[in-house]
Parts: structure tokens; C-alpha cells; sequence
């Protein structure tokens, strides 16, 4: 359960400040739109009330819309249902996402091997390369996790618990 409230928050903050960075100011109308498309799309939210708001709250209203959301959705399909598919869902994002990751690392491990500066400077390198790389992975996990798991929720919606579900949810404990 604090795996995807917790992704839930960092998401939601993310969203806002993707759409209103510090380095863009004004815009309001054009930054809310995008905003709500997005988190309309993305989360079944409809951010019209939150109109006008400034960064923070709008990012305190995501939040909470969020949470909401997914509390229905657990009470929707149930709890026990609900975890499975978080699980599920959670390690099938990470699962896609670190794949391009090691493809990432593949390709900056090939450029600091033929790298023509110093051995030195190019362990350096593909140092903070990697470090940016993680933070890349670990925030796509952020992006696609929560969508998947409203979608993954929405097409279980009504459904009781059944053998397949059972074996699942014993198989991931």
C-alpha cells in the first residue's frame, strides 16, 4: 500500500512541475491545459476545480485527487485484488524500464571504452552518466507505474477474486 501512495505523491508533483517550471512563468492558461489533459488522460482526474490555483496547491489538490482515486479503485476491484495488481503491475513497469536502462548503460559503456580522453576522466564520466541514467530509470518507473495501475484496476473492475487471480497473488507471496 505505501509503494503506490508513495508513487502516487512523487507522481503527481512531477506532473505539476513539468508543466509549471520555475524557468516559465505566465502561461497560466496554456500550463493548466496541458496539465489537465494529461492528468485526465493519464489518471481519470478532472482538474477543472482546481483552476487558478498556484503550484503548490494544485500539486496538494493532485495529490489528494490521486489518493482518492485510487482508494476507489481498491474498494472497486478489493484489496486483495488490488495489492496483486499493484505487484504486478509494479514489476512489469521496472521490469520494461530497466531493460532500456541496460541499454542505455551498454551504450555509454561503449563510448567510454573508445573514449580518446583519459582512462581516468572517462570513469569519470560514465560515473555521473550512470548516476543521471538511474534517476532517469527510476523516474520512468514513477511515470508509467500509476497509469498502468488505474488502467489494470479499471479492467478488473467488478471482478471477484478467481483461481487465476488466487494462484497469482499466491505465487507473488
Amino acid at each position: 500500500h505505501a509503494t503506490y501512495v508513495d508513487l502516487a505523491v512523487e507522481a503527481a508533483t512531477r506532473m505539476v512541475e513539468r508543466h509549471f517550471p520555475p524557468t516559465r512563468p505566465g502561461d497560466y492558461p496554456d500550463q493548466f491545459d496541458e496539465l489537465a489533459e494529461e492528468a485526465s488522460l493519464d489518471y481519470g482526474l478532472d482538474c477543472s476545480p482546481m483552476w487558478g490555483l498556484g503550484v503548490d496547491a494544485l500539486s496538494a489538490k493532485i495529490v489528494e485527487a490521486l489518493k482518492d482515486r485510487l482508494a476507489r479503485a481498491r474498494g472497486k476491484v478489493g484489496a486483495t485484488v488490488f495489492d496483486a495488481l499493484e505487484k504486478v503491475t509494479f514489476v512489469q513497469t521496472a521490469d520494461e524500464a530497466w531493460h532500456s536502462h541496460l541499454g542505455a548503460l551498454d551504450g555509454m559503456t561503449a563510448a567510454a571504452v573508445l573514449s580518446p580522453w583519459g582512462h581516468r576522466t572517462a570513469v569519470a564520466d560514465y560515473s555521473a552518466r550512470c548516476r543521471e541514467a538511474y534517476a532517469e530509470f527510476r523516474l520512468g518507473i514513477v511515470d508509467e507505474f500509476m497509469p498502468r495501475l488505474l488502467e489494470a484496476a479499471k479492467d478488473n473492475d467488478g471482478e471477484t477474486e478467481s483461481a487465476p487471480e488466487t494462484s497469482l497473488l499466491s505465487e507473488l507471496q
